[in-house]
């Protein structure tokens, strides 16, 4: 019995080996596939539109002027501190995503819509040696039913439908070649003291990977309710975005204080304190990391002294949570109780204790500072139906690498890898290849996704065993197949 046991589990490892090395052969040489159908949504490592929110501490509190030391020389006036590394954590708001309508509305009333949205492709060739025509491709929708408007219907929804007191002028800008114009525009309904924060990021959730885009990354200031994104970017395909952007709103909470140094403020959960108010002929500013340990780091600030720049006010303070400045304005008012207003979330220091604004102001007519805070934050998430006045022959794709790239100027290999992983959502886990010297920069027209990875690993010394993983979408060389290394497992596995 024992022996038959043996030779039946025998026969069938011989098998399974023969199988075994006959399905790498062919999943080596069978299409490549990345479909648009039935893709799961696991975000992966896309934070932004994935991460929980985050509470604000209560135990934090702004340094004390007595524990900052300030240094003069002839070149620069310093200011040294310690924090805790602590004190660098982010703050991440509630996620709030659009209905049907692309609409938020948010708890207490109010609301933020995706109000209309451009897109096209109408490139400036002058620069690019294009020797077969194409047709611009220009879309103005609106948000809610994603319904293509002319110039006519789209001026009459902004009068009616949107109540805005003067129409805007759609935006179809006219790109470099491979570059798509995107214009996202939003209404504010009901948010008081509204301010958008940071930038605008992009998802592809036909390829689960973020978009990166060209262009300013910050969405433009409210104009009459209404503020905007441009982003230029590289999609041909009909894909489904992902738009999502920080902001805040109040009624505004605010505290003034007194206009020296040590004066010091509370206005939950936030507190300020003057830390030094310096007259300066300053032009440059740099912050760095002198000690560091694993909780504890000591921070520089320091103002290089520059003579042929005019003086200047510089007022330098604490926040207790340097994450939160974003939401806040500082006020500074003068005798006259004329106002000059700093919106901090301009401040390039949102992870240090220490910060600081410039005025022409001299410091003897200021009178007191005012914090301004907005309390309401969140993060908001649009899912846009897919994109419209992409290619006609990209309309109806399914197979991702069968996406036709109608422009690409590729400087170097590394151009081709990028194309191919925003288009396709793959990620190259192979070694860089080299191509001959003189093979960059490259023109391509109208060339297909497919064709570009083929290219790249056409160049590869082991582009031929290249294969895909249909789940992680890791395009890598698989181990070697050894026949005595598989049938070693395959006997231990018949225990035999």
């Amino acid at each position: 019995m024992r022996k038959k046991t043996i030779v039946t589990r025998l026969t069938i490892a011989t098998t399974l080996v023969a199988l075994w090395g006959g399905a790498l052969v062919f999943f080596g040489l069978r299409d490549r596939w990345i479909s648009r159908i039935g893709v799961s949504r696991d975000f992966g490592d896309m934070e932004f539109f994935t991460s929980e929110a985050s509470a604000i501490r209560a135990d934090r509190q702004a340094l004390r002027s007595s524990e900052v030391t300030r240094e003069v020389t002839d070149e620069a006036v310093t200011f040294t501190w310690d924090q805790q590394k602590s004190d660098r954590d982010g703050f991440i708001p509630r996620r709030f995503e659009c209905d049907e309508n692309r609409v938020v509305t948010f708890p207490g009333g109010g609301t933020i819509r995706l109000a209309w949205a451009a897109m096209g492709y109408d490139p400036a060739l002058s620069n690019f040696p294009a020797t077969e025509p194409f047709t611009p491709t220009k879309v103005l929708v609106r948000g809610d039913t994603w319904e293509a408007l002319d110039d006519d219907a789209f001026r009459l929804f902004q009068e009616e439908d949107l109540k805005l007191p003067a129409a805007t002028e759609p935006f179809f800008p006219t790109l470099q070649a491979g570059q798509s114009s995107l214009h996202l525009s939003f209404l504010n309904e009901g948010l008081p003291d509204f301010r958008s924060v940071g930038g605008l990021f992009l998802m592809n959730y036909d390829t689960m990977t973020r978009v990166s885009y060209e262009g300013a990354s910050n969405i433009n200031s409210p104009v009459a309710g209404e503020f905007h994104a441009k982003p230029a970017i590289r999609i041909y395909y009909p894909a489904r975005l992902g738009a999502g952007f920080d902001l805040a709103y109040g009624p505004c909470e605010e505290v003034r204080l007194p206009f020296h140094a040590g004066s010091r403020a509370k206005l939950l959960p936030l507190e300020i304190e003057i830390i030094a108010i310096e007259r300066l002929s300053s032009s440059e500013q740099r912050a760095r990391t002198m000690n560091e340990s694993k909780t504890h780091e000591t921070r520089r600030s320091e103002f290089v002294i520059n003579s042929s720049s005019s003086p200047q006010t510089a007022v330098i303070f604490s926040l207790s949570h340097p994450e939160l400045s974003q939401f806040c304005d500082l006020v500074l008012v003068n005798q006259k109780d004329e106002k000059e207003t700093f919106a901090l979330n301009s401040v390039k220091s949102l992870s240090l204790s220490l910060s600081h604004v410039f005025t022409l102001t001299p410091p003897e007519d200021i009178k007191e500072v005012v914090l301004r805070y907005r309390p309401n934050h969140a993060r908001v998430v649009f899912e846009l139906p897919p994109l419209r006045g992409i290619p006609e022959v990209n309309e109806e794709i399914d197979n991702l690498f069968d996406v036709t790239v109608p422009h690409l100027t590729a400087r170097n290999e590394e151009d081709l890898k990028r194309i191919v992983t925003n288009q396709a959502g793959v990620q190259f886990e192979i070694p860089d290849t080299k191509f001959p010297d003189n093979h960059f920069p490259r023109h391509y027209e109208n060339v297909t996704v497919r064709e570009l990875l083929e290219e790249y690993l056409a160049h590869h010394p082991e582009g031929s065993r290249v294969q895909l993983d249909p789940k992680t979408h890791y395009l890598s060389i698989p181990e070697p197949f050894s026949l005595k290394a598989s049938w070693k497992k395959l006997r231990k596995w018949a225990g035999i």
